[in-house]
């Protein structure tokens, strides 16, 4: 079999992000998947995806995981190191532009005024053009 240098990352990643979260044995951490994940797996299906033994792994699990984890499920797979979900950079994204109502009332006056300054300039505009018209 083919090695993949993701498969080290994968091993790490899980169990770090598994002992991260409390989750101290594979046993205990199968049950707490089991009781409050909704998701059925044994210790030892964990371990092989830990150990990434499985060259196709339980996509179910893979998706409970790194929703549990809030990491992408490539992440956790070992297979990127971008560990953020699309959602959550849209999410940062739209509290970083978040204005307050005296930043939205300025960025309104900024506007009004580039489009009054684009009207006269247009207007000097036909007006050039309608001297030129008439000589």
């Amino acid at each position: 079999m083919e090695n993949k240098p993701y498969k080290n990352k994968c091993r790490n990643r899980i169990r770090e992000l598994r002992i991260a979260r409390g989750h101290n044995s594979l046993r205990g951490f199968a049950e707490f998947i089991n009781t409050h994940l909704g998701y059925e797996v044994s210790a030892s299906a964990l371990s092989q995806l830990e150990l990434h033994r499985r060259e196709n792994p339980y996509w179910e699990l893979v998706d409970v995981l790194s929703t549990y984890f809030g990491v992408t499920a490539d992440y956790l797979m070992g297979k990127t190191d971008y560990n953020v979900r699309k959602e959550e950079v849209i999410k940062d994204r739209e509290d970083k532009v978040t204005k307050s109502p005296e930043e939205e009332l300025l960025m309104q006056q900024f506007y009004d005024k580039m489009r009054e300054m684009y009207a006269e300039k247009e207007k000097a505009k036909e007006e050039r053009r309608a001297l030129k018209e008439d000589n």
